[in-house]
């Protein structure tokens, strides 16, 4: 059983970047301090809104604590929770990786996702509700009112999220359009051992001179074309990082054979004249392998376009040379330091880059046709939402106690899909906020 950290290594509260800036990808983000030089542990906030019994300010700071705080269970037993989930081996879940990656998160808003209370207007938090909704396999739980990060690159839960959400807009964009009327582009550069912040900022600003050529110009009147680019990237042993792109290409009309072997060629000349423009001759992609052209099939444009992630993603792959960014992030919540470095990289190499660009022009028939379906898919999430039972309601006070611990709640949810109430839920946090003071005043004493 891995040991129970008490005490959070970051405060959500603190300002969103130290005085000395973003972190960088050698060590990423550490705890804060306030201007005193003293840590200032999550739970510290407490005095902020003290418990009852307890005087604001007369504890001393929460220290890191190890082992299992037990939760007293309705009936009346006393469990620790992990037990069944944690007893050996790597994480299994995809709310696993997140919490064994929290640590090396390169931002606040990454590291405290889906934990810390949403922040309201005049600096207040919000209260946090426990739902469940029955499935045909069971029940589903989960908690509203906890910010979200929205990272498509340094958080497994939302890399998952946002790649269903674009997946089904995809699906209904392309079926709207029409499949038949679609082709996929894949570029790609030479293969060789460089850095993936500058490669991609490189391959970015090498597509965005390919678009302001008068050959793509001719392309774009020629058959009507519209895009949407996704960025992926793997790696590997012998030639370390791999950025790509792809491109969804919608068209006007049914392409021909001949249509799409003409296409081909002239991405290929303006994309290798691009590359050596801004990269150098040595990552001049090869004609066998730097531009591949092609009608896209149901089902597989969603995978090239990097958004076919679900939870089986995300084992690794043992003794892999080459190895996805899924894969990667598996690897580093299991310990393994060759992966570790790795997602510290690749969070620095792709933060600020867009996961997938959609036209914005005005007189856009895609940007139209995206509005629609989203409008749609939107109404339909509204609806799903609607079937959700609220279960219970934690003040934020006991959430930023004892909330931000992963097996408390996990203790929540198990309760919750059991069938428990309100009532249960609050004895959960009760024996948790109870456990808690007993070890600051064993501290104190």
């Amino acid at each position: 059983m891995r040991p129970l950290a008490v005490e959070p290594a970051l405060a959500w509260d603190q300002p969103s970047e130290r005085a000395g800036g973003p972190a960088s990808c050698s060590g990423g983000l550490g705890p804060t301090r306030p201007q005193d030089g003293r840590l200032e542990p999550a739970h510290a906030l407490l005095a902020v809104r003290p418990l009852p019994g307890a005087a604001s300010g007369s504890l001393p700071p929460l220290p890191r604590l190890s082992g299992a705080l037990p939760v007293t269970q309705p009936g009346g037993s006393r469990v620790d929770p992990r037990e069944d989930r944690r007893k050996v081996g790597a994480p299994v879940s995809i709310q696993e990786i997140q919490e064994a990656l929290r640590p090396l998160a390169q931002t606040r808003s990454v590291r405290w996702c889906g934990v810390a209370p949403q922040r309201l207007t005049g600096g207040e938090y919000a209260d946090v509700t426990v739902w469940r909704k029955a499935k045909a396999e069971g029940w589903e739980a989960g908690f509203t009112g906890l910010q979200t990060c929205g990272s498509p690159w340094g958080c497994p839960c939302c890399m998952v999220k946002l790649a269903a959400e674009r997946s089904e807009l995809l699906e209904r964009v392309v079926s709207r359009w029409g499949l038949e009327r679609v082709l996929m582009l894949t570029l790609t550069v030479r293969h060789g051992p460089v850095l993936l912040k500058p490669m991609r900022e490189q391959m970015s600003a090498a597509w965005k001179w390919l678009q302001q050529t008068r050959e793509f110009r001719e392309l774009v009147r020629r058959f009507g074309l519209e895009f949407v680019r996704a960025l992926e990237a793997t790696w590997s042993e012998e030639n370390s990082w791999h950025p790509h792109a792809h491109a969804l290409l919608f068209l006007d009309r049914v392409p021909s054979a001949d249509d799409v072997a003409w296409m081909k060629e002239r991405f290929f000349v303006l994309w290798h004249e691009a590359v050596v423009r801004f990269l150098g001759a040595r990552c001049a992609p090869s004609r066998a392998h730097g531009v591949d052209l092609r009608e896209a099939s149901s089902g597989r444009y969603v995978a090239k376009m990097g958004l076919e992630l679900a939870g089986a993603a995300f084992k690794r792959a043992r003794g892999a040379k080459s190895m996805s960014v899924a894969e990667i992030a598996a690897g580093a919540a299991e310990g393994d330091e060759a992966c570790v470095k790795l997602w510290k990289h690749w969070q620095c190499g792709m933060r600020g880059a867009k996961a997938l660009s959609w036209p914005t022009r005005a007189d856009s028939k895609l940007r139209e046709l995206r509005e629609e379906c989203e409008k749609e898919l939107a109404a339909e999430r509204t609806s799903k939402l609607a079937a959700r039972e609220v279960v219970a309601t934690i003040r934020h006070e006991e959430w930023r106690a004892v909330g931000v611990l992963p097996w408390v709640r996990e203790a929540i949810l198990d309760v919750v899909v059991g069938g428990g109430d309100a009532g249960d839920v609050q004895d959960v946090i009760d024996d948790a906020l109870a456990e808690w003071c007993r070890r600051r005043a064993t501290v104190a004493t």
